[in-house]
């Protein structure tokens, strides 16, 4: 009698440890799903609207990251890029975006509707790929404004200026994530 039971809680045990593998996978990013939800994060668009509201600010990145209802966070916007300086991130009144070890893809997003940014050629394009992949990807630099977290990829959400360089950009950029393969990385774009 006990074997009987015995084998009847190993057989519950094993089917709720499918089962919660099956949720789990359920509630992380998956390039197949049409269900991912991609949120901007970094520009405070409500708070900077009304400030006198600071309790529906937008919150530190550490607590979406914590939040499975996003499947993308991306930090909005390095919006000063050109070639003989170190692009400039914009994340308006945050001064900290940790997402070292969150479950969530996390891209950085690129132009924005103000800044100055663009290319005068396809080698400035290839150029700043290698800056953004030593900078924000798994690269080497002594500026590393995330630290040892490393983005899985960047946005395009360009406003303004010519499409000279980005082609470049991106085929930089693939370089790099064929090479690295600790994961998997992203390369979107904003429609505009």
């Amino acid at each position: 009698m006990f074997s009987n039971l015995r084998a009847f809680d190993t057989l519950h045990i094993h089917l709720v440890l499918i089962l919660v593998a099956w949720i789990a996978k359920g509630f992380a990013f998956d390039l197949t799903f049409n269900s991912n939800l991609a949120v901007y994060w970094g520009q405070d668009s409500y708070g900077n609207t009304h400030p006198s509201d600071k309790a529906n600010y937008e919150k530190p990145l550490r607590g979406y990251c914590q939040d499975d209802t996003f499947d993308v966070l991306i930090l909005a916007f390095l919006d000063n890029f050109n070639l003989g300086s170190l692009p400039q991130l914009d994340l308006s009144d945050h001064c900290n975006a940790n997402f070292a070890g969150t479950r969530q893809k996390v891209l950085l997003s690129l132009g924005g509707a103000i800044g100055s940014y663009g290319f005068k050629n396809d080698m400035e394009g290839r150029t700043f790929a290698d800056t953004l992949w030593n900078v924000f990807g798994n690269g080497q630099s002594d500026t590393r404004p995330f630290e040892s977290a490393v983005v899985d990829g960047f946005d395009l959400d360009i406003e303004g200026g010519s499409s000279t360089g980005y082609v470049a950009m991106i085929e930089q950029l693939r370089t790099y994530y064929l090479a690295d393969t600790s994961k998997p990385y992203y390369i979107t774009g904003a429609p505009q």
